[in-house]
């Protein structure tokens, strides 16, 4: 008998192409919808088994064309050759309102205590 895992144990994950084992802020977890179709889940609230692949383009890519969907899901699973777009779509979207909110947020400010407009900062960062 091992004993109970301990919160850092249960916080990494194997990615299903590589089979290395990471945090979860380095991968995507991907759960199968209910029409069997394979959904990226970048809030990793999604009900249902999940499986993980490092954030990559083409590990997503590999894991499309090896099948390991479904062999991580143990299941019928489809998953379109264009998964690897909806992915990178998915995460320029949220990445894009996560930016906007932040945006938001420091234009309310007044100019911080040393002089230096926060959205200069921003601007800058953009470019």
């Amino acid at each position: 008998m091992t004993g109970p895992k301990k919160k850092e144990d249960m916080a990494e994950r194997t990615c299903i192409v590589t089979r290395e084992v990471k945090e979860p802020d380095h991968m995507i977890r991907f759960v199968a919808g209910p029409d069997a179709q394979i959904v990226p889940d970048l809030k990793r609230n999604l009900p249902g088994r999940g499986v993980w692949v490092t954030a990559s383009r083409e590990l997503v890519e590999q894991a499309v064309k090896k099948g390991a969907f479904a062999r991580g899901l143990k299941a019928s699973v489809k998953a379109d050759k264009d998964l690897p777009d909806l992915v990178e779509i998915a995460l320029t979207m949220s990445a894009n309102k996560n930016f906007s909110e932040v945006r938001v947020y420091v234009q309310g400010r007044n100019h911080d205590s040393h002089g230096i407009d926060p959205t200069d900062v921003i601007d800058t960062a953009r470019n």
